[in-house]
């Protein structure tokens, strides 16, 4: 039931964020979804958008809790059955570590963007690093949490 809700949640965010990009953020690329973009990048996406721009990409990034909160608790449930499967403890329980880690930095990338999108005066340089290398981060950690979520699930169906 859980892994249900999990995956409702990630589709329902997936739709709403699809809904605000086509119809209010329409042609904006939006950094966080590319795994490399540099500082001067973001600021030059961010940096001309109206207000009204503005607050449709924080509500955009207000979905993205859902999305974010959707995808981990379905890694962490897949993770935490295999290892009940498997009866494996210790080391390998560490495993549902890594969606969290995840979920942590694609936060942090959050909150930096929708503060750089509403920071008004400097142009944020600083800042738009700090989003720049918390989406390096973010994209790793989730590959790295589906190929160990993949596996331990694999593992787990075959495990007698």
């Amino acid at each position: 039931m859980p892994l249900f809700a999990s995956v409702s949640a990630t589709v329902l965010a997936l739709a709403a964020q699809w809904l605000i990009s086509a119809t209010n953020l329409s042609g904006l690329q939006l950094p966080e979804m590319h795994p490399e973009y540099s500082s001067s990048d973001v600021l030059r996406v961010l940096s001309p958008l109206s207000p009204a721009r503005r607050d449709w990409y924080t509500r955009f990034q207000l979905v993205d809790l859902l999305l974010i909160a959707g995808i981990t608790s379905a890694m962490v449930a897949i993770d935490r059955w295999s290892l009940d499967r498997m009866r494996s403890g210790g080391a390998a329980g560490f495993i549902v570590l890594l969606p969290l880690a995840y979920a942590a930095f694609d936060l942090a990338e959050d909150i930096a963007l929708v503060v750089l999108v509403h920071l008004s005066g400097g142009p944020g340089e600083g800042l738009s690093a700090t989003a720049s290398a918390l989406t390096r981060l973010k994209f790793l950690l989730l590959a790295g949490a589906l190929v160990v979520t993949t596996i331990a699930g694999i593992k787990a169906l075959t495990a007698r």
